[in-house]
C-alpha cells in the first residue's frame, strides 16, 4: 500500500465521518488496524496537501504523534468532490458507492 493510497482512503473516510464530531489517533489506529507509521505517513501527507484541520500534542503512541483531527479544510472537501483532482492526488479513482476499503471496515 502506498501511502498516497492510504491517505485517499483515509480523507475519504474522514469525509464520512466526521459529522461535528473529532477523531483521534487512538481511534483511527484502532478503526484502520494500521500500524502507528504506516498512519502517520498518510496523515503527513494529508497534512502536506493541507486537507485535514488538525491539532497535535506532545505524546506519542509509538511513533505516531498523538493528534485530534477535528475536520477537513476546505481543498480536503474539494479533493473529495472533484473525482478528477482525487485521481491526480491519490493516484486512484474515488468509488464514492464503495466504502470497502483496505482495513476492511464498516460499508457507507
Amino acid at each position: 500500500m502506498t501511502r498516497k493510497k492510504d491517505a485517499g482512503e483515509l480523507l475519504y473516510y474522514l469525509y464520512k465521518s466526521l459529522n461535528c464530531q473529532t477523531i483521534s489517533s487512538e481511534s483511527l489506529l484502532k478503526e484502520t488496524g494500521w500500524g502507528s507509521w504506516r498512519l502517520e505517513k498518510a496523515i503527513r501527507y494529508l497534512r502536506e496537501i493541507d486537507a485535514i484541520k488538525i491539532t497535535l500534542f506532545k505524546e506519542k503512541i509509538e511513533r505516531l504523534q498523538k493528534l485530534v483531527i477535528v475536520g477537513l479544510t476546505s481543498i480536503g472537501t474539494q479533493t473529495i468532490e472533484d473525482k478528477d483532482k482525487f485521481k491526480i492526488t491519490f493516484g486512484f479513482e474515488l468509488n464514492l458507492k464503495k466504502g470497502k476499503w483496505s482495513w476492511q471496515i464498516s460499508k457507507w
